[in-house]
């Protein structure tokens, strides 16, 4: 199975639902091969997102929580 077949195929189950793990099971990857290819596959529809009002490309930004010491 080539590269694209497997994101496809990744995708597809994503959309039905299945967790990472079912993901690799059904496909015979490891469980963190089916994690980086759903998060590449969720960034790739963040960066077409568009403003309602203007039309221009809207990219997310990841920001980290910052720690809450007691």
């Amino acid at each position: 199975m080539n590269r694209e077949q497997l994101k496809l195929n990744v995708e597809e189950l994503q959309k039905k639902g299945y967790v990472y793990k079912r993901i690799a099971k059904e496909l015979s990857i490891t469980v963190s091969s089916a994690r980086y290819i759903c998060s590449k596959h969720n960034e790739s529809k963040l960066d077409q997102e568009v403003c309602k009002h203007c039309g221009s490309k809207i990219k997310s930004i990841k920001a980290k929580k910052k720690m809450i010491k007691f």
